[in-house]
């Protein structure tokens, strides 16, 4: 929920991730060393080979001075989209950090997996920064097994989710409320300025109906009367015609 009370979903949008690759330590082979980013799409477990991967970031060799402890201080960003049948919580997806030898060829050193779903803070789940995750990482081989040496690799991640939007009691759907109780506790000056607002219309409706039913019945009234002013003005003329007549006998 929102920091002023009212209730608030993460907005529309991607996500980026904000990395940066610092260091690694450790027993590690002494020649440059370089790092590979690549996103690996959703499969299980950590055996990575025959998943989709696409490349994201390569650090290039560390300097020649630092071949004993490598350090490069490589930033880089990543947009992550939006997740379509969940929320930000069911992210799916891996981060693949992948350690070279820079020879001729680059020959594999070792690897860190990592879920985008362990960069979300929460729950509660909220929209904006999420906080900076700095860690020393074990490198493992291919299939996760541990390495000789123990070499690690120093990462900062962070992940910036679309920003928190509030959610008008009118619009909301519930999906952000764990019942209707949780809203009524939520919105009840509101609810209640809406309750007043329809009572005043219905008031206001019936009034209208009221006033044209009287207007109605008070034409009805003077239509009588003109009708029998009529009448009595057309008997009149006839007892003055009759007199007439008799005065003439």
């Amino acid at each position: 929920r929102h920091a002023a009370g009212r209730p608030a979903r993460i907005g529309a949008g991607d996500g980026v991730l904000c990395g940066t690759i610092v260091a690694a330590s450790g027993r590690l082979p002494p020649c440059p060393c370089s790092v590979k980013v690549s996103f690996v799409e959703p499969g299980p477990g950590l055996e990575v080979m025959f998943r989709s991967k696409e490349a994201v970031f390569d650090t290039g060799p560390c300097a020649a001075d630092k071949v004993d402890a490598p350090r490069w201080d490589a930033a880089f960003e990543y947009n992550i989209f939006q997740p379509v049948e969940s929320d930000w919580a069911g992210i799916d997806g891996d981060l693949l950090f992948t350690a070279y030898e820079e020879r001729r060829n680059k020959v594999f050193v070792g690897q860190v997996l990592v879920p985008l779903y362990a960069l979300v803070d929460g729950p509660p789940i909220h929209g904006g920064t999420q906080a900076t995750q700095s860690a020393h990482h074990l490198l493992t081989a291919r299939d996760g097994s541990p390495i000789d040496g123990q070499p690690r690799l120093h990462l900062n991640l962070r992940l910036e989710l679309p920003a928190e939007e509030v959610v008008s009691p009118r619009l909301h759907s519930g999906s952000q409320f764990d019942n209707d109780e949780d809203e009524e506790q939520i919105w009840p000056e509101q609810r209640r300025k809406s309750n007043l607002t329809e009572n005043r219309a219905d008031k206001s409706s019936r009034l209208s109906s009221a006033t044209s039913h009287s207007s109605i019945k008070g034409k009805r009234r003077q239509g009588r009367r003109e009708s029998n002013i009529a009448a009595l003005q057309t008997q009149r003329r006839a007892r003055l015609r009759l007199n007439r007549l008799r005065d003439i006998e």
